[in-house]
Parts: structure tokens; C-alpha cells; sequence
């Protein structure tokens, strides 16, 4: 077989079955070899960045592993910042780059770069596939490394030449690997010692909790202790359904206003994630340093243990092998006093949950401006509109906690999210989510400067027929920017209230529904209130990729 039949069966091999990319010269191998195979589908993107955004979001919403093709050098420089964002969100996807002629390597040909180098940084594994013999092992190892907790990206560069040698070396598959079972005996029996004697635990659950299914014993966990449940400040899912009893929300981003909710807490269990991503320094970093609570750690990579902060216990182990086991222990041995306190506690996070909602309903009912959408409002009526099944890519930055305190019943599958800081991820992704759930609504609610990192995606969900509804709540400013400037200027003693042009995009302004038409989408431009239901409605009859442009 030439080697690039064994590429393209090794990834069947895998159950790859989506290929995102943007085709090159230097990716025949790929783009042209496909069609023997019809069980590969390429999703093709008109910028490389929509195609990895995609793949991460497929990979989330799906369980599934895809592959990327880049082509060769420049394809891959325009990547690289999203697939940052699969790294920092642990997505396990493959991405290829097609690279220059081994032979006319001495004389650096266009194109020609030395790419495994380039994509080291930003995934678990890079390599460059030298002779064909190697392609079946790669592919492998490749789906292997991506799939290892924690997961991730990896990147293989493939020659030209060398994926049209041949080779007897023929596809493998990847075998039955069982994962590991759950933490130590010893460890859960400690942890649940903890516990026992906690009066006030807290538990932080991450994405991890969502990628291994770990959502029903997370929560059970909560129910037995009578544990609060935070989620990480940064996320990409929903760990546990929004709508849980013992679920308070998000933590702030800052460490100060982490500690404060963990100035209370003697018992704290993280589990699945990185927790604490501060995007500014504090003297005192660690939103853990100082407290009194014992804080155990669950995670299924040894390599996130106390990575970032101390702590008194890890567990190793399947992570919802490992809390169903420290759940059975803890019931096995609690009393009723125990018990009644558990109780107590759950019923203390309901009032703070009914603030919220209570908040968030005033919020909703008061007036936009003359000629804008109040996003409270806007959000509120997309509630009303939107089937209960709908799937949500949010990149909402300036506008998260309407959308968290108005969407409050979304469960692990039922949003994603980017990872890392970089816009653009949002309108890119929801293409994934879509070919992940290709019967459910999708939709996708983001900020003009963010849907202009990938507005190219447009075209993707009209070339294949996407029912997605992109909603764009446009401020005609980079908000968070603003918002980031302020603080800046305080933690600095920077005596200054002066305004910055640079952060804002007002002239010329941009109009997404001409944008949206340019590349094959209808859209509707909404600037009153009552206009916002009507337009979810349009976009929701159409049956096909329709866009929303909210003047807020």
C-alpha cells in the first residue's frame, strides 16, 4: 500500500470519521486520496483557525477523536492559536499539516518549514513522519497520546513524497484499553474522612467532571455531604447540570474573591480540572494559601496533582469510578446526626439560588435604551423561544452572568465553551457541535469582536448545510478590553480615565447580516426588544444556518 492508503485506513482504524480542514498543495495526500474512502467526511473551512475550532468542538460535543489538515507551514501558524485552546481544554484531536518534499529540504522551498517544531508548544506530542514504514505506528501512537489523560492535541507532519512511498506496513487499530479503575482503597477511605468530619465542605468540579461522565456522582457526592458545588471561573462545559440542588455558579477569576468562598470551608475537593486560571497577579496567588480546610484532589492525570497548588490528599483513578467509591464509603458510615446537618446545608444554597434567578428576572424587565437590546432582556427571550433540548456555544465574555443566570438549567451536553482567553472560538465551534448533534438546535451566542476572529465560518455551516442560529450581540467595542483597562489602571496607579480608541470597532461599523448574506446565510438585525423574539423564532423556522445581529 502507498503510505498515504495507510494514513487515511489507520484513521478509520481509530473511528475518525470527520476531517476539518483547508486544503493545500502539500495535503494531496489527503484531500485527493478521501474519496476512496466514504465513511472520512471533510468539513472544509475557508481559514485554518474555523477548522481547528471546529475539530475541538466536535471533539467535546461528540466524545470522538477527528482529524485537523493544515497545509504545511503558514496553514499551521494560522492554527496555532486555537489549537492552544484544545490544549487548554484538553481536546484529543489529531492535526496534520502537510509538509514540503523531504528532498528539496537543503534548499528551503516555499511552504517548507520544520513543522513538528512549530506545533510543539501547543500539543502533547509533535513528530514528523520520515518514511512510510512509520505511518501505521504514528497514526497510533498519535490517537493513543491524545486520548491519555489529560488529553489533548498532537500534531504529525507528513511529506509529500514520503505519503506516496509504499509500504507493507498496514493499518492497526487502536485494541481494547480498559481505563484504570478508581483511586486507591486507602486514599478514597482517607478522603472520606475527610469529609465526615466537615462542616462545611465545598467542592470545585471542572471540565473534567463533564468529559468522563462524572456529572450524576459529583452531584451525589454533594447530596450526601451537603457540599456547595463551584465551578471553575474558566470553563468549556458544565460539569454538573446548572439546575442541581447544591450548585452555586462559577468562582470569581481572581483569587481574593476565591478565598473569600473558601475562607469558610474546612473541607474542599477539586476535582477534574486546572480550577484557578487568574488572568492578574496577586501578591498572595494562590486562592488555597492560608486556609484552614483539608483540600483533596480527584483527577485521572497524576500530572495536574498539586500542580498549581498545595494540597493534603490526591487520588489517582477514573474520575467517576473514583467519586462513586468515595460516595459508597461515606454512606456506609454516616450517622443520622451526619446526615440532618448534610440536609441542612443543601437547603441553605436555595435561597441563594432564588436571589439570583430573582436578580437576574429584574434585570430582564428593565427597558433597553432607545435603538439597542438590553442583553438581559435578549436573553430572557431566547429562553422563552429556544427548545428545551438546544445545544449553546457561548463565547460570552462582557455577558456571562446574564447568560449564566438566565441559561440556569443546562446540563454537561448542553454548552460548550472555549478555553485559554483567544476569541474566535465560539461562531467556529458551533460547526463541531453541530455534526456532533445533527438533530438537536444549535446555537451560537457570541460578541462581534469575537465572531470577526472567524466570521469565515459562516460558509462552512451554508456549504454543508447547517441548522445553526449564530447570534451576535454586537457593542461595536472590544468590552472585556475596556474593562481590562480599567483594572490595569488601578493595580498600577495609573491616573487616568481617559478614553482608548483602539478598543473601539464602531467606524466603519460592521453589519454581520450583510457579512452573513456575502457568504450564503440569512440573517435579521435586531435594535428593540420586542424585535429579539420574533427574529429567534425566523432563525429557528428556517431550517437552514441563520444569523442574529443584536445592537446592544
Amino acid at each position: 500500500m502507498r503510505a498515504r492508503q495507510v494514513f487515511l485506513e489507520s484513521l478509520l482504524a481509530h473511528d475518525v470519521n470527520y476531517i476539518f480542514g483547508n486544503p493545500g498543495s502539500t495535503e494531496n495526500a489527503v484531500v485527493d486520496g478521501m474519496f476512496e474512502y466514504p465513511e472520512l467526511s471533510y468539513i472544509l473551512a475557508l481559514h485554518e483557525g474555523v477548522a481547528v475550532g471546529a475539530a475541538t468542538f466536535y471533539a467535546q460535543a461528540s466524545g470522538r477523536t477527528p482529524l485537523v489538515n493544515l497545509h504545511a507551514g503558514p496553514g499551521l501558524g494560522n492554527a496555532i492559536g486555537m489549537i492552544y485552546g484544545g490544549l487548554r481544554a484538553n481536546v484529543p484531536m489529531i492535526v496534520s499539516a502537510g509538509q514540503q518534499d523531504t528532498r528539496m529540504r537543503l534548499l528551503e522551498p516555499i511552504l517548507g518549514h520544520d513543522l513538528a517544531a512549530m506545533a510543539a508548544p501547543v500539543v502533547k506530542w509533535s513528530m514528523q513522519i520520515e518514511h512510510a514504514d512509520e505511518v501505521s505506528l504514528a497514526v497510533r501512537r498519535a490517537h493513543k497520546i491524545a486520548n491519555e489523560a489529560p488529553k489533548g492535541p498532537v500534531f504529525l507532519s507528513m511529506p509529500l513524497n514520503v505519503m506516496e512511498d509504499e509500504t507493507e506496513a498496514g493499518p492497526e487499530g487502536p485494541g481494547v484499553i480498559h481505563r484504570a479503575p478508581a483511586a486507591h482503597a486507602a486514599g478514597i477511605e482517607q478522603a472520606a474522612a475527610f469529609l465526615s468530619k466537615a462542616a462545611h465542605p465545598v467542592i470545585v468540579a471542572g471540565d473534567g467532571v463533564a468529559q468522563d461522565g462524572a456529572d450524576g456522582a459529583v452531584g451525589r457526592l454533594a447530596e450526601i455531604t451537603g457540599a456547595e458545588i463551584w465551578f471553575e471561573p474558566s470553563r468549556a462545559r458544565y460539569p454538573v447540570a446548572a439546575d442541581h440542588l447544591a450548585v452555586r455558579g462559577s468562582l470569581p477569576f481572581d483569587s481574593v474573591g476565591m478565598r473569600a468562598i473558601f475562607d469558610e470551608a474546612d473541607a474542599i475537593l477539586l476535582v477534574g480540572g486546572r480550577f484557578f486560571e487568574e488572568l492578574w497577579y496577586n501578591a498572595d496567588t494562590s486562592p488555597l494559601s492560608g486556609i484552614k480546610a483539608d483540600v483533596v484532589q480527584i483527577d485521572d492525570a497524576e500530572a495536574r496533582l498539586a500542580r498549581f497548588h498545595p494540597i493534603d490528599l490526591g487520588l489517582i483513578g477514573d474520575i467517576e469510578a473514583t467519586v462513586t467509591a468515595l460516595c459508597d464509603s461515606l454512606a456506609d458510615g454516616l450517622d443520622g446526626k451526619y446526615r440532618a446537618a448534610a440536609e441542612q446545608r443543601l437547603a441553605r444554597i436555595a435561597p441563594h439560588r432564588e436571589q439570583r434567578a430573582e436578580r437576574q428576572r429584574a434585570r430582564a424587565g428593565e427597558p433597553g435604551e432607545t435603538g439597542k437590546v438590553s442583553v438581559p432582556h435578549a436573553m430572557a427571550a431566547m429562553r422563552d423561544e429556544l427548545p428545551a433540548d438546544t445545544a449553546f456555544v457561548a463565547e460570552v465574555i462582557t455577558t456571562r452572568p446574564d447568560f449564566d443566570g438566565t441559561f440556569d438549567y443546562l446540563g454537561i451536553n448542553d454548552y460548550f465553551g472555549g478555553r485559554g482567553g483567544g476569541i474566535g472560538q465560539g461562531i467556529a465551534g458551533a460547526i463541531g457541535v453541530k455534526l456532533a448533534y445533527p438533530e438537536r438546535p444549535v446555537v451560537a451566542v457570541c460578541g462581534d469582536g469575537s465572531a470577526m476572529y472567524s466570521i469565515q465560518a459562516l460558509w462552512t455551516a451554508a456549504h454543508h448545510d447547517l441548522a445553526i442560529v449564530f447570534i451576535i450581540f454586537s457593542n461595536r467595542e472590544y468590552r472585556i478590553l475596556k474593562r481590562n483597562l480599567d483594572e490595569w489602571r488601578r493595580r498600577f496607579s495609573i491616573n487616568s480615565n481617559a478614553p482608548n480608541p483602539l478598543l473601539d470597532i464602531a467606524e466603519p461599523p460592521l453589519d454581520f447580516v450583510a457579512l452573513a448574506k456575502g457568504m450564503g446565510v440569512d440573517g435579521a438585525y435586531v435594535n428593540e426588544d420586542h424585535g429579539v423574539a420574533p427574529a429567534v423564532r425566523q432563525a429557528l423556522d428556517a431550517g437552514r444556518p441563520f444569523l442574529i445581529e443584536m445592537e446592544v
